[in-house]
């Protein structure tokens, strides 16, 4: 054999063995290499969560041997009729719906009636954007004195806010609107109310029962001038009752604060 066929055998055989290295580690790797398994399904996003459900209110009608059939709110707390709204507004804004605080419902709140609550409820927009309750037409509110249910410190108050009553309109025996804004207001409820009376003069009818609220925290007393009465000290939130059995004008004071004074005239 000559040198030429003996490189190129070398050749071959070199190119041969090369070749079949490269076949045997190729099927090594493939043997090695685990399979990977097919990616699973991407999990479907779960829904964004729905806004959050509001408050579900049901107002209640409580029964009061005194002030008769009137609504309840949030915890029992009793509902008010402002005698100036009008127009289905509130004319109560600023330091006055701090004072009464008007029952107001957020987005997505909802209200409905308990047993005996047949009136219709609605929604006002007040001033500030805020969403009002109604009933019957007439906007309701809270007391800010009131701190518990059957709390009602704020009948009569100023003769123009009274319980809410159930049949519509102010209850507990409430005057009318107009008597009501008179100077001179026909009603049986006073209010004490930072240092003074309000009203602080009613009007009422012989054998009429006259009723002082004391609905803030300093104690005070319905003293009347010539002795007839006598609340003695009221803390906050207590009441005292004189019945006017005989025509004529009456004048009281507090005994603690003696500039606040008032009239009760029976006629």
């Amino acid at each position: 054999m000559d040198r030429r066929s003996q490189h190129a055998g070398s050749r071959i055989t070199l190119a041969g063995f090369v070749a079949a290295a490269a076949l045997v580690v190729a099927a090594c790797s493939s043997a090695a290499a685990p399979v990977s398994p097919s990616a699973p399904p991407v999990a479907a996003q779960s829904a964004a969560p729905s806004a959050a459900a509001g408050e579900a209110y049901a107002v209640a009608s409580v029964q009061d041997a005194k002030f008769g059939s009137y609504l309840t709110g949030e915890d029992g707390k009793t509902l008010y009729i402002f005698t100036k709204d009008t127009g289905g507004a509130s004319a109560c804004t600023g330091a006055c719906a701090t004072k009464w605080p008007p029952f107001i419902l957020a987005a997505g709140d909802t209200i409905k009636g308990g047993d005996g609550v047949t009136g219709t409820f609605a929604t006002i927009k007040r001033d500030d954007g805020s969403m009002q309750v109604t009933y019957k037409g007439a906007p309701i509110y809270y007391f800010a004195s009131d701190t518990k249910a059957g709390d009602v410190t704020g009948q009569g108050v100023g003769g123009v806010w009274f319980v809410a009553a159930t049949a519509g309109g102010p209850g507990g025996g409430a005057a009318s609107p107009s008597s009501a804004a008179s100077p001179a207001a026909l009603g049986n409820a006073v209010a004490i109310v930072d240092f003074g009376f309000e009203a602080a003069s009613v009007t009422v009818k012989p054998g009429a029962t006259v009723t002082w609220t004391n609905t803030g925290s300093a104690p005070h007393t319905a003293t009347a001038d010539d002795g007839s009465f006598d609340s003695k000290s009221l803390s906050g939130g207590t009441t005292f009752s004189q019945t006017f059995t005989t025509a004529g004008t009456f004048a009281y004071h507090c005994t603690i604060h003696p500039r606040m004074k008032g009239t009760v005239v029976v006629q």
